[in-house]
């Protein structure tokens, strides 16, 4: 019943959106735009979040150290594929037990390539390893360009660079160092206001679907987020191999929500974000889980469970109308987040998150893992028919310091912590519970291809 229902309600936002937002939602939009640049409500106060200490017998143990992390890829036979900003990829082979062979795989060069914004994202497509696939050896990063460095999917002002996600293919998926080509599956402009990278995360599910998700701007005079016919703020969805019938760079899923609708793109998996900074999947419920961060103090979870959800920006900052401080509570048109807070002493900036299916600690199965900034690891229920109020910290053994980037999921749905200061740390059971304990399931085993 909830699902019937939940897809109702998708269908009228697919529906409402593609009569309304040219003209109706448009004046709206103006008129929370201009209340933005007079309203000030740094006291706001959200519904009580309650937390508790959960009990957990986990730890950080240090995987990596380099300059600038960014991303962490993975293939299902366990290789991990460490992204830093500066192009480099390094590659870490399981050889047995806890033991890795590390290499440098590849340095990514392109002829506009921007140091200062560097690379952002790397995802590898389920196929990587299968021979004879169309996805054989094919893995995707985003990075960013200089201005007018080639055409844009959308023309905006003031473009002061650009980002664009590249396919890189290679015939051998077991050689130590990339050797292939490389092909431009999609091109963006940044926005002038945007905090952070416009493609913020890449992420495949296991049918070879690529979710985007691309950021919009604090520019509150604009409504490109809820326009259905704009790039920004959304989580798109494609399937990024080459068509081979009309050579375009990459295909869309007929299942897309809005694939048939007029005036959209059909690429647009769920909308009304401002920066979609995390993008992971369930394999298990096939959901996809958002993390975003408001303009004012709003941090928010988004879980999307069919598509065509509108998450409000920029009528709206999490569950309430804008401003958030006036309590406005939004209406049944809006999806409101899986979990949402205000920034606080207690509780920093969303750093990313994911469903926990890892198998190291069962407990977390199924529920919303997330971090903030100071370095805590919160876990929530994920209920789709109410918003989570109740919080759990996780406080593992081991010696994280420090502010934390973000938080990735590796190829057994284990959880690995991104930090400031150069430093990858992945979340492992205590070392006195470790020996002769071995977790080998990939995270796409239970899931027919």
């Amino acid at each position: 019943m909830l699902r019937s229902l939940t897809l109702i309600r998708a269908k009228i936002a697919i529906f409402a959106a593609s009569v309304l937002f040219g003209g109706v939602a448009w004046i709206a939009a103006d008129i929370v735009s201009s209340m933005r640049t007079v309203y000030n409500a740094p006291d706001f106060q959200l519904k009580s979040i309650e937390f508790n200490d959960a009990k957990f017998d986990g730890e950080f143990t240090l995987f990596a150290e380099t300059e600038k992390p960014v991303d962490l890829g993975f293939v299902k036979e366990g290789d991990l594929f460490l992204l830093s900003q500066n192009g480099t990829i390094v590659k870490s082979s399981a050889i047995g037990g806890k033991q890795r062979r590390v290499s440098e795989y590849f340095t990514i060069e392109t002829e506009n390539f921007l140091e200062s914004g560097g690379c952002t994202a790397i995802a590898f497509h389920p196929d990587f390893s299968t021979k004879h696939t169309r996805g054989y050896g094919k893995f995707f990063v985003a990075l960013t360009e200089k201005k007018g460095a080639g055409k844009t999917f959308e023309q905006v002002d003031g473009e002061t660079y650009q980002e664009v996600i590249y396919e890189f293919s290679t015939d051998d998926h077991l050689a130590a160092n990339f050797k292939g080509t490389r092909r431009e599956i999609l091109r963006v402009s940044n926005l002038p206001d945007v905090t952070g990278t416009v493609i913020t995360d890449l992420t495949f599910d296991h049918k070879g679907h690529l979710y985007v998700g691309v950021a919009d701007s604090s520019d509150t005079s604009r409504s490109r987020a809820s326009d259905l016919f704009s790039v920004y703020g959304k989580v798109l969805r494609i399937d990024p191999l080459i068509d081979s019938k009309t050579k375009a760079p990459y295909r869309i899923p007929s299942s897309n929500p809005f694939f048939l609708v007029k005036n959209s793109l059909p690429e647009l998996w769920s909308y009304g974000l401002r920066n979609p900074h995390t993008v992971a999947y369930d394999p298990f419920r096939e959901w996809v889980c958002i993390s975003d961060t408001g303009l004012d103090m709003l941090e928010e979870i988004n879980v999307s469970h069919f598509g065509a959800e509108f998450f409000g920006w920029n009528l709206s900052e999490g569950s309430f109308y804008y401003p958030p401080a006036r309590m406005n509570q939004v209406g049944e048109e809006i999806f409101s987040p899986q979990i949402e807070y205000a920034r606080s002493s207690k509780i920093g900036k969303n750093v990313g998150g994911m469903i926990y299916r890892g198998e190291r600690f069962p407990f977390l199965d199924g529920k919303a893992v997330f971090a903030d900034d100071s370095g805590q690891i919160l876990v929530a229920e994920v209920t789709p028919s109410q918003s989570t109020t109740r919080l759990s910290v996780l406080k593992p053994f081991g010696n994280m310091k420090g502010a934390v980037k973000s938080l990735k999921t590796g190829p057994e749905g284990e959880i690995f912590v991104f930090c400031e200061d150069g430093k990858v740390f992945e979340l492992d059971k205590s070392r006195a519970l470790l020996q002769h304990v071995h977790f080998h399931r990939a995270l796409f085993a239970s899931v027919s291809w």
